[in-house]
């Protein structure tokens, strides 16, 4: 009896992913300012605590940066709409660190090289469709 529950419920899984389109997302980091640290990356599919609440996340994934540039792959996530934002955390705290006036001390990104004014940018500004068997964005890195 416990076998048979156990394949029906990876019957079900199996056919509640079916027809879902996924795709590989590449994110390449441009204009780093040095190697120091690490790029912490959150993509969110929804606009829900874009992009401050990391917790909020679809997925979060860290690089390694080389030659001022780095590179994250994202396998298989189901295609729609996503926004990201990047964090170069350069003394590896796991947080972003702000001067004294309030601007971040360290490097931040958007997809879609999206800025706000006197803030964050907004996920509309930074969304961004993922769809194809691959797919590719850059991040410009920003610093104060």
């Amino acid at each position: 009896m416990f076998n048979t529950i156990k394949f029906l419920i990876l019957v079900l899984l199996c056919t509640s992913f079916q027809g879902m389109e996924t795709t590989d997302l590449t994110i390449e980091f441009k204009n780093l300012r040095n190697d120091k640290g690490t790029i912490r990356l959150a993509l969110f599919n929804s606009k829900d605590g874009y992009p401050t609440k990391g917790e909020n996340a679809f997925r979060k994934a860290t690089a390694t940066i080389k030659d001022k540039t780095g590179k994250i792959i994202i396998k298989n996530i189901p295609v729609g709409n996503y926004a990201a934002a990047v964090l170069h955390d350069e003394n590896d705290n796991n947080k972003m660190d702000f001067h004294f006036y309030g601007a971040p001390k360290e490097g931040y990104g958007a997809s879609n090289d999206a800025k706000g004014s006197f803030g964050p940018p907004t996920y509309e500004d930074a969304a961004f469709k993922v769809e194809g068997k691959e797919s590719k964005i850059i991040i410009n890195m920003r610093y104060f």
